[in-house]
């Protein structure tokens, strides 16, 4: 810093002694031919490269593509394989826990509650009027009165119960975990050797597991985890079955659409060709409804409103062929 001061100084020294219009501009000397005279020059953004290139993240290997292996024995490995794994995202819901919560703070919120119909009847000044407290401006201090303080213990236990819930009441809508399931889950921890025989106390619930992810329907899950179904698994470095959710999502998708398609094909193709009478297009509708309603509960786990709205435009649509045949169901 010394050696730009002195530069500076010595400068301004010697432009004191010299005219001012003989002071050339600071900056780069115009180019040879250039008509550009120094108060037409503007400063212009130099335009530098980024320090940081995207390419340098785009290129690194995400730890979630099988590098949980790599990870600690114990809750990192967990962590990585629930991240990854399809059939391993299941979770512990708590549900008992989170009913004496509820029970607790509850039971608190209706306590407090008598206090105040006491309170009520006891001292009725704020009933007709507003309170001290609700009244001060902002920044003056609480009143610190019995109403006061009642009313803000009501409010605390109130909202923490109400929150608990409303959290129950979103996890019970999650998916519940099949038995084969959590069977092949534990089996692929104990077999990876995951933890010491007292940390498996968060497994000891078998009907307490919830799933974040779509459920698969229960014929689908017992064909999976069943001998015949292991093709289907990928086995890890310890040899636990660990499912390929993308392949068995994408088959599941494929033999669905082949199946609707051959059930809605086959009996348009008997009522327009067939010359089928009434009762022999009554029973193609019939049974091709039967088990395209058995396609969607083994294919996929609708919920009953679903299966119904499906079912019905399935119904509609061979009617209105049956109907455009000549040949009416009634």
């Amino acid at each position: 810093m010394a050696g730009f001061a002195s530069n500076d100084n010595a400068a301004e020294k010697g432009s004191s002694s010299r005219d001012p219009s003989a002071q050339q501009p600071r900056g780069p000397a115009p180019e040879a031919g250039s008509s550009t005279t120094p108060n037409d020059q503007s400063d212009q953004p130099t335009k530098r490269k980024a320090d940081i290139d995207p390419e340098d993240f785009m290129d690194t290997k995400c730890r979630y593509h099988g590098d949980y292996l790599n990870d600690p024995l114990g809750w990192p490995r967990l962590a990585a394989m629930q991240t990854e794994l399809a059939n391993m995202d299941i979770f512990r819901s708590f549900e008992y826990s989170g009913v004496r919560l509820i029970l607790h703070y509850g039971t608190r919120t209706a306590f407090l509650e008598s206090k105040l119909d006491e309170y009520d009847r006891k001292d009725g000044r704020h009933l007709r009027s507003l309170t001290e407290n609700q009244t001060r401006l902002p920044g003056c201090p609480a009143v610190d009165d019995g109403y006061e303080a009642l009313m803000e213990e009501i409010r605390e236990s109130y909202l923490m119960s109400t929150e608990l819930l409303l959290r129950y009441r979103a996890v019970r809508q999650l998916p519940a975990v099949s038995e084969p399931q959590y069977r092949n889950t534990l089996k692929t921890l104990i077999d990876e050797k995951m933890f010491k025989k007292e940390a498996f106390v968060y497994w000891d619930s078998p009907d307490d597991f919830r799933s974040v992810s779509k459920s698969l329907s229960a014929p689908v899950n017992w064909v999976l985890f069943s001998p015949k179904g292991q093709w289907l698994l990928v086995r890890d470095g310890a040899g636990g079955r660990l499912l390929r959710r993308d392949f068995i999502d994408l088959a599941l998708k494929a033999a669905m659409s082949i199946s609707s398609g051959i059930l809605l094909l086959v009996p348009t193709g008997a009522l327009s060709l067939g010359n089928l009478n009434k009762s022999q297009s009554f029973w193609l509708i019939v049974g091709c409804t039967i088990f395209f309603s058995i396609s969607l509960i083994v294919f996929e786990d609708f919920d009953g409103h679903k299966v119904l709205v499906a079912v019905c435009a399935f119904v509609a649509a061979l009617a209105t062929v049956n109907a455009q045949s000549g040949c009416p169901v009634a």
